[in-house]
C-alpha cells in the first residue's frame, strides 16, 4: 500500500514525495507499472527482504515483461546476514515449513536496522538515506 500510495501522490496529486521505505512487501505490480513507478521514485524507494521471507516473492514472477515486479531498489537480508543492496538479481526463497513462516516477522527486521545502524544514525530520523548509503555493515 506505502508504494502504490507513493505513486498517486506523485504521478496524480503531484506532491514531492522524498523517500518511500518498505519492509516485507509483496511486488506491487507488473512491469509496466514498475517501469512507471521507478521513473517517478525509483531512486528514492527502498524495498527491503529478510532472509526466506515468503511474501516479497509474491506473486510470482512468471518471467515476462509483464509480470509480477518489484520497484525502486531492492535491498536483501541474506540468510548468512550479508546484505546486499540494490539487488537485481534473481532469489530463490527456501519453502517454509507449512504454517510457519518465521521470517516474515517485523522483529527480524528491527533487528537487522538496529545492528546495522549507527547511534548517531538511529537519531538522525530527517535524513532516512542512512539506511543505504553506507552505514549498515555485513552481518553476521
Amino acid at each position: 500500500m506505502a508504494l502504490l500510495c507513493a505513486y498517486r501522490l506523485r504521478a496524480v496529486d503531484g506532491l514531492n514525495v522524498r523517500g518511500v521505505y518498505t519492509f516485507a512487501a509483496p511486488r506491487p505490480g507488473n512491469g509496466h507499472f514498475r517501469y512507471k513507478y521507478d521513473n517517478l521514485l525509483g531512486d528514492r524507494t527502498y524495498c527491503w527482504e529478510y532472509k526466506n521471507d515468503p511474501v516479497p516473492h509474491f506473486p510470482p514472477m512468471d518471467g515476462t515483461p509483464m509480470g509480477p515486479s518489484h520497484v525502486g531498489q531492492l535491498n536483501r537480508v541474506m540468510p548468512d546476514g550479508k546484505i546486499i543492496r540494490d539487488d537485481d538479481k534473481p532469489y530463490l526463497i527456501v519453502p517454509p515449513v507449512i504454517g510457519v513462516i518465521p521470517d516474515h516477522d517485523m522483529e527480524n527486521y528491527i533487528r537487522v536496522m538496529k545492528k546495522a545502524l549507527s547511534n548517531k544514525s538511529r537519531t538522525a530520523v530527517n535524513n532516512p538515506t542512512y539506511l543505504v548509503e553506507g552505514d549498515a555493515p555485513d552481518l553476521i
